[in-house]
């Protein structure tokens, strides 16, 4: 492939090396010095004809190329255009597909295809020239364009002195008519001010006796407002009084409730208390006679004992007297001699016996210490089973301790959360009557608001009204003079005209500063005025008025005469009314105009860039009160005042919830004692049936003990009984000769005879003292345990004496508490119905006070409206009089020829002051004869009609008539050098005529080429195009068509702008057999193959090369559609067409003329080719 490509023109930088030189094959045998520095390719191409064209294309050892064409070097260009002839378009690539090109045609976007059709359709050529003409297309129309302007702006220009021209003819005409119109002007001016004067001095003469009437009638009812006071300062006070004592007892009964509640709980609680102490004691007085019966059975077996003791005493006595007689003389020495050789005979025998004797004694003293240990194990067990049933009765006591202070506690949080709940419902009511109240207020407050505004309204309109009467130049005030030319410009306008809205518009500075000292002098407040000869105007440029359709100049939505323009001009600007925000978004930021602009919604983008928005009140739109309504307003105020006061009485009533929280406090820290103690009776409860069960557990295990024990002592017993009878057997033998001759019956006798039987009496006495001093001992612990029985109950007894006092105490202060209670409540029943008597006497009285002072405040109002009225009388006067003098001064300033009958203008004083004139007594006639004037105006030359009418009208009639004629005059001042300005701008136009026609002219040639190219481009890129997709369709058809799906499937191009399709994409469709439309990214890759293979075979359609290369292109399809390309490059091949085709797929193989194989030669370590023509072979 990089052969083909090198031999057919492509750049190196589309081949596999990015210099041409590393292309050149050096072999591996060769060194450094005998390595090739050149090397060549050569196509050799036939014709139709048959004719051969070699073309060669060699690496030259500089590594730059030469281009041979039949051996004849030529050029890179001459070269292409030879291959271009015979259709091998180098750019296009319309010969050549590498192994990647099919992926990427079917990954490309549709302006990346646009791009291949452009090549194909060799309308790229025209795309620089295209991009050059259509910009210089663009600057010739816009050349075009200000020509056209400044033409229009120079004829403009010489229309203007055309019309100077016209006026200066006419200028001195209107000086003569001017001239007239001011006499007659003046003259009026001058009858109505005398005629005010007269008017302005009677209407305060009536004034100030209406003033006299107004005040009398104030001060009676100041009389009447006084006296009424006191008596409703005597009720408040008397009010507020009982409040007092209301209020106090209310508090003494609210605590003497809390007094008796918590009576009646602790005697609730006493009561339960000597319950469980009267049970207490019945189980005490049970134990305590268990107790002494059990002490008399021990002092009863003590007696007994004694008794026995005292028997035994007397029994051993009568014995020793006994033996005492019977005994023989030397029976004893005979007897120690036979108990010495007894002793010695029986010794080992006497060893054993004590040995027996000394575990007998350990075996009895075992099982005599185990029945002590049984006794006092039983004897513990039975003092805490004793123990137990105390502290059971105990917890019964506890327990019901604790319902009763749980249930205390409950009746306590229920109170508490009543009082919470009343608290909470307050301070909603309050609440609402807080808002209900503000509500109210906010209303009153309004209407005094909007009756400020209304008498600022109304006191501006009053100024405006005197000075339009007192000087005649002042026209009104600015908003009153327009008007927006539809309602939806209402808000915009007002927007617009800002400050300015409430300015007055005068004629002329000196009336402005007329004005301005006459309102500083009666005081009379603060105005802008608006004086038309001085005002600076901005000139509103022109095409202001078509830079949006929905976008207005602020003048031109506004109605006004024309004799204000000036002034509107001056408040409205370049302001510009627009439709939404976007519209003066566009005009200000993005076509940058320096403006001001307006919404409909009073959104404002000011000049500077600033965005501020808002909304204008109108006037007219405030809410107006009626006297009824405003009354109503005041009553419903004083009633929610009422009760609020009412609301907080009660809430200063509610002061029991501190107490019960304390009391819940205390019975929660009672509870929780009673629950400690409860919790530890039962810990002790549980310890003390341990201590049961283990002392249970060691009688048992005494009893075991004593059982082995007695065994043990029987077995020791038994052998020591059987030793003794050894020895006694033997010593019956020894002893035998000896009890013969003393006559007795054995040996026993006669040792109880001699004292033997001392050492048993002495036993028998140790038992009897042993066991006595058990008893002893028992006895002595259980009296202890009646003694301490004996305390318990006096306890008890004396706990339920204390708690029965109380009770009765309890009982006693609960009906004395009920009494008082009972007390306070109908006090405080008479004291309320009394203080609601005294309320609606009060509230009587302050309505009785208002209605006074509204009638005090309504009599003062038209006293100072009077008042204000003949200060505007006077002031009227003042300004007549001193308006008459200006006017007479300007008659004289001005030359204006007044009729006289007396003097003449020049004996009017130029002072700017009337010292030398009485206002309140000089009439226009009599300032004849004053030092002053000194002169008599002729008034008979004034029209009839004039004379009769003063009116504003007229006024304005005439005045609007002088100062038109004036405005005239100012607009038609001759310019002396007009004509020769008029000859210049004449030259210019000229000229600016002669450019625009050379500009238009350039334009439309300019256009004329533009649209020559724009026409070739489309046409060939058209041409290519319709060609391309009247092919695809049948294409992907050939490609994808099968047995099971002959149609095959469906594959079009779609053009994304029709008008100039190269400057848009091309979106290339295709859809499988079967399958719904998707787009290229959702086909499979096979699918994409096989559809970019169409789309490749419909452009190399269109001005086909003579062969056609393909690198690969069935890499990523399997061999039933490698077998679909191979029957379609079969069949174009069979019509004429010559296909290379680089693959690896046997399909391709078996369907081709002949295969080419390249192969490496190892001796010279480079690649052959082998060629294999298949047509020699029988197809089979």
């Amino acid at each position: 492939m990089d052969a083909i490509s090198f031999v057919l023109g492509i750049k190196s930088s589309h081949l596999r090396s990015s210099h041409l030189r590393d292309l050149v094959h050096r072999g591996a045998e060769t060194t450094t010095e005998q390595a090739a520095t050149t090397a060549w390719v050569m196509a050799i191409y036939q014709d139709s004809q048959g004719t051969d064209t070699r073309f060669k294309r060699t690496i030259t050892a500089t590594g730059s190329s030469e281009f041979r064409i039949n051996e004849s070097v030529v050029s890179a260009q001459k070269y292409n255009a030879v291959l271009e002839s015979h259709n091998i378009l180098i750019k296009a690539r319309n010969f050549l597909v590498f192994q990647g090109d099919v992926e990427a045609i079917a990954s490309q976007s549709p302006k990346d295809l646009t791009k291949l059709v452009e090549q194909i359709s060799g309308s790229i050529e025209y795309v620089n020239q295209y991009e050059q003409l259509r910009a210089e297309q663009e600057r010739a129309i816009e050349s075009s364009t200000f020509n056209f302007h400044q033409k229009r702006s120079i004829a403009a220009e010489v229309k203007q002195y055309q019309l100077q021209k016209v006026e200066a003819e006419a200028y001195e005409e209107k000086v003569t008519e001017r001239q007239a119109a001011a006499v007659e002007y003046c003259l009026w001016k001058l009858f109505h001010k005398q005629k005010k004067i007269s008017c302005a001095q009677q209407e305060i003469k009536s004034t100030e006796q209406a003033v006299e009437a107004e005040q009398k009638k104030i001060k009676n009812l100041e009389s009447q407002l006084r006296s009424t006071n006191k008596d409703r300062a005597k009720l408040s006070k008397q009010l507020e009084k009982r409040s007092q004592s209301l209020k106090d007892h209310n508090l003494k009964h609210q605590e003497e409730l809390i007094k008796l509640e918590s009576v009646l709980e602790k005697n609730k609680t006493n009561h339960q208390t000597m319950k469980v102490l009267s049970a207490r004691i019945a189980q005490v007085d049970l134990d305590k006679t268990t107790q002494q019966r059990t002490v008399q059975a021990l002092v009863s077996e003590l007696e007994r004992l004694e008794k026995a003791f005292e028997k035994f005493e007397a029994r051993q006595e009568q014995l020793r007297r006994d033996a005492s007689k019977q005994l023989l003389p030397g029976a004893i020495d005979e007897y120690q001699r036979l108990e010495k050789t007894f002793s010695i005979e029986m010794t080992e025998k006497r060893s054993s016996l004590e040995k027996a004797m000394r575990t007998l004694k350990t075996a009895t003293n075992n099982h005599s210490r185990l029945i002590e240990r049984l006794s006092s194990l039983e004897l513990h067990r039975n003092t805490l089973l004793a123990e137990y049933s105390e502290i059971e009765r105990s917890t019964v006591g506890i327990t019901s301790q604790i319902i009763s202070c749980s249930e205390e506690l409950e009746v306590a949080r229920t109170s508490l959360n009543k009082i919470a709940e009343r608290k909470s419902t307050m301070l909603r009511s309050e609440k609402l009557l807080n808002e209900k109240l503000q509500e109210v207020l906010e209303k009153l407050a309004l209407h005094s608001a909007d009756e400020r505004e209304n008498q600022k309204e109304v006191k501006t309109r009053e100024n405006i009204a005197s000075l339009k009467r007192l000087f005649p130049g002042v026209r009104g005030r600015l908003s009153d003079l327009c008007r927006p030319s539809q309602r939806k410009y209402d808000e915009a306008v007002a927007t617009v005209l800002g400050r300015n809205i409430d300015s007055i518009v005068v004629d002329s500075e000196q009336v402005a500063r007329d004005c301005i000292e006459y309102m500083r002098e009666q005081r009379r407040g603060i105005a802008t005025f608006l004086p038309l000869d001085t005002l600076t105007v901005v000139q509103i440029k022109a095409d202001l008025r078509s830079i949006h359709k929905q976008a207005r100049l602020a003048i031109d939505v506004i109605n006004f005469e024309s004799a204000i323009a000036r002034a509107v001009q001056y408040a409205c600007a370049d302001s510009i009314i627009c439709d939404d925000l976007d519209v003066a978004r566009h005009i200000c930021y993005e076509k940058r105009a320096e403006v001001k602009a307006v919404t409909l919604d009073c959104t404002v983008i000011h000049k500077t860039g600033n965005l501020t928005g808002g909304h204008t009140e109108h006037r007219g739109t405030k809410q107006r009160w009626t006297d009824d309504e405003l009354e109503g307003l005041r009553r419903l105020r004083d009633n929610q005042i009422v009760k609020l006061q009412d609301l907080a009485a009660q809430k200063r009533l509610e002061y029991g919830e501190d107490d019960l929280g304390a009391l819940i406090a205390a019975l929660e820290a009672q509870l929780h004692l009673l629950t400690e103690d409860q919790e530890a009776v039962s810990r002790e409860m549980q310890a003390k049936q341990d201590e049961i069960k283990s002392d249970e557990q060691k009688i048992s295990d005494a009893q075991e003990q004593i059982s082995v024990s007695s065994q043990v002592r029987n077995a020791a017993l038994h052998g020591q009984q059987m030793l003794q009878l050894e020895i006694d057997t033997a010593r019956r033998q020894i002893f035998s000769a000896f009890c013969q001759d003393n006559g007795l019956e054995d040996l026993y006798q006669y040792e109880e005879q001699q004292g033997m039987h001392d050492q048993k009496s002495l036993k028998e006495r140790a038992d009897f003292i042993s066991q006595r001093s058990k008893i002893e001992n028992h006895l002595s612990f259980e009296r202890e345990t009646l003694r301490q029985i004996d305390e318990r109950v006096e306890t008890l007894s004396y706990k339920s004496r204390r708690l029965e006092i109380m009770t009765n105490d309890l009982d006693n202060e609960t009906v004395v508490l009920k009494l008082q209670i009972a007390e306070l409540e109908k006090q405080i029943d008479e004291q309320t119905r009394a203080k609601e008597h005294d309320r609606g006497n009060l509230q009587d009285k302050s309505a009785i006070i208002d209605t006074m002072m509204r009638e005090i405040s309504a009599h003062s109002h038209g006293i100072e409206r009077l008042q204000a009225l003949i200060a505007v009388a006077e002031a009227e006067i003042t300004s007549e009089m001193s308006n008459s003098h200006t006017l007479l001064k300007r008659c004289r300033l001005e030359d204006i020829a007044l009729p006289l009958l007396k003097g003449s203008l020049d004996s009017v004083s130029m002072d700017d002051g009337l010292s030398e004139l009485d206002n309140s007594t000089t009439t226009l006639g009599e300032t004849a004869a004053t030092p002053m004037w000194r002169l008599e105006i002729d008034f008979t030359e004034l029209d009839p009609d004039l004379q009769a009418d003063g009116g504003d009208t007229m006024h304005r009639t005439l005045s609007e008539h002088l100062e038109d004629l004036e405005a005239q005059l100012e607009r038609m001042m001759p310019n002396m050098k007009v004509l020769d300005r008029l000859d210049g701008v004449e030259a210019r136009l000229d000229v600016t005529e002669k450019e625009f026609e050379k500009a238009k002219k350039e334009a439309k040639k300019v256009k004329e080429k533009f649209d020559n190219v724009r026409r070739r481009r489309h046409d060939l890129f058209q041409k290519a195009f319709e060609h391309i997709s009247d092919k695809i369709d049948a294409i992907y058809k050939d490609l994808t068509k099968s047995k099971n799906f002959p149609l095959g499937g469906t594959a079009y191009l779609s053009l994304e702008d029709s008008e100039e399709p190269f400057s848009a994409g091309i979106k290339y469709h295709a859809m499988p057999p079967m399958k719904r439309f998707r787009d290229m990214e959702q086909l499979s890759g096979g699918e994409k193959t096989m559809a970019a293979l169409a789309l490749l075979f419909a452009i190399h359609s269109y001005q086909p090369a003579p062969f056609f290369v393909l690198d690969e292109v069935d890499a990523a399809l399997d061999n039933a559609n490698v077998a679909k390309i191979a029957n379609y490059i079969k069949e174009q091949a069979d019509r004429g067409d010559q296909f290379v085709v680089i693959s690896l797929k046997n399909a391709l193989f078996h369907q081709s003329q002949s295969l080419v194989g390249v192969y490496r030669e190892h001796s010279h370590n480079s690649s052959k080719s082998l060629t294999l023509d298949l047509q020699t072979y029988v197809t089979t």
